[in-house]
């Protein structure tokens, strides 16, 4: 979120801001680890193993995209 927007927020409206912007096929872990950290759901990951080698590469992507963008300097975002 910090280098899409430039705010910094709690973890919970970044997971929110987040999981409304992906593609319904790489919510499933960012949901996960979201409702883990709200103490929602306890922390086991075995039934999304096939979300999470696509999600990983999805964000890695979306972070070189955002970090090589226009609005982005030597020493970060402006």
């Amino acid at each position: 979120m910090t280098v899409a927007t430039g705010s910094v927020t709690s973890k919970d409206a970044a997971a929110d801001w987040a999981l409304a912007r992906l593609p319904a096929e790489h919510r499933p872990p960012p949901a996960r680890a979201r409702a883990i950290c709200l103490g929602d759901e306890d922390e086991r990951w075995d039934d999304l193993l096939p979300y999470v080698g696509a999600h990983a590469d999805h964000v890695v992507a979306a972070i070189e995209r955002g970090t090589t963008g226009p609005n982005v300097t030597p020493r970060g975002y402006r």
